[in-house]
This record gives C-alpha cells, structure tokens and sequence, in this order.
C-alpha cells in the first residue's frame, strides 16, 4: 500500500476557434493519493482540492469604436478519482494494464463584472459546474537503466465518457443595462473524448525522482492540452 500527498502549481491559457476572446488561468493544487496493488491487481485513488483565478479578455468589435473588456475572478474547485486495473508482464516490451475508472469534479466561480468596455461589460453572478466520467483504456510503463540512473517511461491512451447534462447555461446582463439580463448556453465538454498521456521520470538521487509529464484530451469540439515537471521524494 501507498500513501502520499502533493502540491502544484499549473499555469494555462485558453481561446476559441471562432471569436477574439482569449484568456488565462492560475491554479494552486493540494492533493492526497493512495494505491494497493496486492498482486496483479491494483487500485489507485486520489482525492484533491484547487483554488483558481481566471482572467479573461473579449475583444468587441460591433460599438463605433473596437473595445475590450476584461474579466476577473476566482472560484474553488474539488475532485476525486478512482482507478483499478490489472498488470500484464510484457517481458522486454514492458508492462502492459488494462484498466476502468471513475472521476468527479465540482467547480465553483464567483460573480464578476468587467472593466475596459463601458456600458458593453458584462455583469456575471456566482456560478458552479459538475461531471462525473468514467475512463476505459490501457497503460505501458518500462523501467531500465541508463547514463547510471534508473528511469521509468509510462503512455497511457483511454476512452472517456462524461455522464449527465453537457451543456452549460449561465446568466448575464450589460453594466449599462442591468436589469435587463439573459441567458447565454456553451456547448459544455464533449460527451465522448480521447485522453492521450506520455511521462518519464528519473531517480537522481536515493528515493529523489524528477518527472516530466504531458497529457491531452481530444474531443469533438474541444481540445485541451497540459505539462508538468516536478520532483517528488518517496519515503
């Protein structure tokens, strides 16, 4: 059995396809995690919590005069995972596991205004999301040595279905008019997805290890893409 904790820090950006909007996020993590693995079969979980602050900037063209607005706010967010699967010895080739799993999250945002664009800001109040997913995929990890350190490689590719309402309705209004509010509806996440990840990670020093790793999820019409690099030490 293994038990542990983590802390990260992810930086992101994000845009659309189709209009000037673009924008960028912090996010500070805090997470524990666990695996039993008392033969082939293991388990793994994790269980987390994230404070976020987003900025986001639109670019408004239909006034006399091009405008942009910005948007600033913060929100918490919570998730957990659970993971079971089986390793099958693939000799020189590695190790290869099959493996099903379920994720949760709810995410929370409070309210904001916009500055920069006068009576075309927009006002927002305090929204939240949630999703549950299940995943179906498969793992390769090998190990061997090389340049006098011990490395571990791992790829990972697996079919993710999100349960539920996938879309996303919020409401809004004009600082100029406020109290004449609407309903904006997002195309929320895919209800299908691809979700691809590759890592590698060295043991530097006695139980030392430093670790690259890149991960991705391809849906019908959205895509997000994400890298970490840390260290982390095992006692």
């Amino acid at each position: 059995m293994t038990l542990g904790a983590a802390i990260g820090y992810i930086h992101g950006n994000t845009s659309t396809d189709t209009l000037p909007v673009h924008g960028q996020f912090d996010s500070y993590q805090a997470l524990l995690y666990g695996s039993y693995a008392p033969g082939p079969y293991w388990l793994q979980t994790t269980v987390g919590v994230a404070r976020n602050d987003d900025t986001m900037k639109r670019s408004i063209l239909f006034t006399d005069t091009p405008r942009t607005a910005q948007g600033d706010t913060a929100g918490n967010q919570y998730f957990a995972s659970l993971r079971t699967g089986v390793d099958l010895p693939g000799g020189a080739l590695g190790m290869i596991a099959p493996f099903a799993g379920l994720q949760a999250q709810y995410v929370e945002l409070s309210g904001l205004t916009e500055t920069g664009a006068g009576s075309v800001d927009l006002a927002l109040p305090d929204t939240s999301a949630s999703s549950v997913s299940s995943l179906l995929g498969a793992q390769w990890r090998k190990a061997f040595d090389w340049a006098g350190h011990a490395w571990h490689v791992d790829m990972e590719t697996a079919w993710v279905h999100t349960y539920g309402a996938l879309t996303r309705a919020i409401d809004a209004s004009f600082a100029g008019a406020p109290a004449s509010s609407f309903t904006v509806h997002g195309s929320g996440p895919a209800r299908d997805a691809a979700q691809i990840s590759v890592g590698t990670r060295v043991e530097f020093a006695r139980r030392a290890f430093a670790f690259v790793h890149c991960e991705g999820e391809l849906g019908a019409h959205e895509s997000t893409l994400e890298g970490t690099v840390g260290l982390d030490y095992r006692w």
